[in-house]
Parts: structure tokens; sequence; C-alpha cells
């Protein structure tokens, strides 16, 4: 694609748009007085004076990199203006050559560089210079600018290990946010060891397994980043049925996640002995247990059965919700499926909620339990059937609800619990909704 040819020399004009015959123009670094080269000739070679002097129609051939600090005078050596300016050349990729200064306030030689959105750095990190924290990079003689860093939440500031001492990185200048980011840098070391995960939500840790038949991968911080030294790559499988995992070629180790199967919600009923105006709730279904170990490659072999827990059934015509089933890696992982949810009968005691299923693995954890139901009597309406648990990453359902009556709603997402049915009149039943499906999710840490 052609485009238009910027003029190959340069005219310079006073305010009343005159040539400023012989006049001059000086260039210095910005905020300064220091003087910075310009050139003849596009490849930098050939130096013009500082200031460059302009023939009789104010022109003169001008070749620069970065910005620049420019003060005209005319040919009676009276200021015609001081202003900054910059190269046009943003899209393309600076050497900022080998950082000096300190760990977190770190010094490169990247003249180019004018503040322009999109410019791009390369540069080597110095010896000794990993930083620790929070960091600044200084592009040539100005100022320490803040260094940000993807997240899945947005940019944010470095926290240690992202400059690595002898690695080449790339940043890019955000003019919006006045940062650079960093465009790339090494998986960071974050060992689990066993009972350092804590409880999310209403789940609380089981404790841990360490009497399987091959033990859990345990490591200290040390032994960990040695581990992770030979990682380039990461790979995530999701498995959601029953099947034999192979392991990715040059796997080192992996983050293996079993969820169990969520318990359905009891179905509500009335019989003939409860009184036209009763009312009551079944209780909802327990979440599926969660289970999470680091295993290493020799530990998972050459492949193993995965099987997905099954979902529990809905409760109906006044019977208790089923069971979830249990989710298993092997025998190096598993997870329990949660209770079913119990009915309501017409008796003033409360139906207790599907238990949570339960974690076998480095680390382990307890689903969150159903709700319970209850029965009432006396007008009361506005009693609700028990909401299902739900784990980390399935929602239970609501119970039903009413004045009127309503079934309880099935779960959602992955080992969460069906709601309860709820009914509000004599000889009538609602049912429960069903749980959800067991999962296993793995990180595979590759070493290429």
């Amino acid at each position: 694609m052609a485009t238009i040819l910027p003029p190959p020399e340069t005219q310079w004009i006073d305010a009343n748009g005159d040539p400023i015959a012989g006049g001059d123009v000086a260039f210095y670094i910005p905020g300064t007085l220091t003087p910075k080269d310009t050139y003849q000739n596009p490849e930098g070679t050939i130096l013009n004076t500082n200031p460059v002097v302009l023939d009789a129609a104010g022109r003169a051939i001008i070749y620069g990199s970065g910005s620049y600090r420019v003060i005209v005078k005319d040919a009676g050596g009276n200021l015609v203006y001081d202003q900054l300016t910059a190269d046009t050349a943003v899209g393309g990729l600076a050497w900022g050559g080998t950082s000096t200064g300190t760990p977190n306030a770190q010094v490169i030689a990247a003249s180019s560089f004018s503040e322009q959105d999109g410019q791009q750095i390369s540069f080597i990190v110095g010896a000794g210079l990993t930083n620790t924290g929070g960091t600044t990079v200084a592009p040539g003689a100005g100022a320490g600018i803040a260094v940000l860093k993807d997240t899945p939440s947005g940019p944010t500031s470095l926290t240690g290990g992202e400059l690595v001492a002898g690695n080449v990185v790339t940043i890019v200048y955000d003019s919006v946010r006045g940062a650079f980011q960093l465009t790339s840098y090494p998986l960071l070391a974050v060992p689990i060891p066993n009972s350092s995960l804590a409880p999310m939500g209403a789940r609380t840790i089981k404790g841990n397994n360490t009497g399987a038949a091959a033990a859990p991968l345990n490591l200290s911080v040390a032994q960990t980043n040695n581990l992770l030294a030979t990682v380039t790559r990461t790979n995530f499988v999701q498995m959601t049925a029953s099947a034999t995992y192979t392991p990715s070629a040059n796997l080192v180790f992996a983050l293996v996640e079993c969820i169990g199967g969520g318990g359905g919600g009891g179905s509500a009923l009335i019989s003939g002995t409860g009184a036209g105006d009763d009312a009551c709730g079944a209780s909802g279904g327990g979440a599926g247990g969660w289970g999470v170990s680091y295993l290493s490659a020799a530990q998972i072999g050459t492949s193993q059965a995965v099987t997905i827990g099954t979902a529990g059934a809905a409760g109906t015509s006044g019977g208790a919700g089923g069971a979830g089933g249990t989710t298993s890696f092997g025998a190096l992982c598993s997870a329990t499926g949660g209770g079913g949810g119990s009915t309501s009968s017409a008796s003033p005691a409360s139906a207790q909620g599907g238990a949570g299923g339960a974690g076998t693995a480095t680390n382990s954890f307890w689903g969150e339990n159903g709700q319970p139901g209850l029965y009432a009597t006396q007008n009361i309406i506005a009693l609700t059937g028990g909401n299902g648990g739900s784990g980390p990453y399935g929602r239970g359902g609501r119970g039903g609800a009413g004045p009127g009556s309503a079934p309880g709603e099935p779960a959602s997402g992955y080992g969460g619990g069906g709601g309860g049915g709820y009914v509000y009149a004599q000889l009538s039943t609602q049912p429960g909704g069903a749980g959800t499906p067991g999962l296993v999710n793995i990180t595979e840490f590759l070493s290429s």
C-alpha cells in the first residue's frame, strides 16, 4: 500500500508564516540544555551541526531519533519558539542494551523513547538485577516509569521475579496509564504444600490424606523452584466424562482437581393427615467434595483412569434426592459426591439437608451442605425448600418458594446440589432439583 511521502527537507517558518532565512535550530534532551544529536541521513551516520543553520528558504535536512527539546531562533538571534518534538517511528522496536541501576529501579539506554503510545523496548536484565517487587524502568536520562504485568483482572504492579537477570524482556508503553506493560515473563514458583489452601465460602478443610499408595507431591520452596525451572509452558485439560487420561509429552508435573457429583434435592409432600393450609419444604442436596493434588510425571505414569461422579437424581413423589457419585483420578486424587436432600413429611421436625462430599487428595475440602426444609401450619405460606449446596465450580439450585407450590431448581455448573421442592396445600407434592455431575481439571506443566 502506497502512502503520502513527507517532504525530504524541513522548512521552518515564523509566526507570520515567513521562512526563517538564515536562522538556526538547536536540539536538546527534553527538559535540559544538554545537546542531542541529529543527522543528515536516515542511517544516522552523518551528524548535523548543533544548532543547525537554515538556508535562505529556512530549510534543512534533519533526521532524529526519540524526543527533543527544539529552540528556534531567527537570523538576528531572537527566539521564535522553544517546544518539544519526537520522531515518527513509533511502531519499531527499540533496543535498550543491558539494564543498570537497582533491581526495582532499572535504567536502560533507549534514547529514542518519546512516550508515544505503543512504543516497544527490549533489553537484557543486568546481572544481580532480578526484581523483588514493584519496579520502574528509566529509558535513557528520563525518570523511572512504572512497569505493570497482565493479570486476569487487568494490569497490576510487579510483585517480584518477573525481570530475571540475564533474560531479554520487552516492555510496551501505555500512554493512558503512563506506564510500561511487560509482554511476557517467566512462570513464577508458587509452591502449595499440605494444608496451605484456605477454605472457600462455607467449605472447610477436611484434612490431608498421606496414606495413599503414591504419596502426593509436597515440595519445599527451593524444590519447587528447581522443578519449575524446567517448565516452559502449560496446558489445561478439562474432563467431564469418564475416560482414560494420557499426559502430554514432556510433562513435568500436574495440578489435578477432582469435584464429586452434587446430590439431588428432596421432594416435598403433604399427606392426607395434614391440614389444608399446611406448608412444607424439602431439603437441598449437598455439593460434591473437592480434592486438589500436585502430582509428578512419575506418579502419573503413562495414563490414569478418570471417573466422573454422576449427578444426584431429583427426588419425586415425596422421596429423597439421590446422592452424587465419586469422582476419581486413578488412586491419586478423588472426591465423594454430595448427599441427597430428604423430604419433608407432615410433622414439625426439620428435614436435614444433604451432606457435602469430601475430597481425598493433597488438599481436601468438604462440599457445602444442602439447606434443610421445614414443615409448618397455621397459614404460614412464606417458607421455601432448602437451597442446594454450592462448590468451587457449581452453584446449588434454589429451593422451591411460595406462596404457591413450586419444584426445587436444578443445580448448575459442576458438583452443585439440587434445591428442595416446596408445597402449600393438602395432598400435594413437588419434586426437587437434580444435582450436577462432577469434574476433573488438569493443569499440565510441560518442559517444552
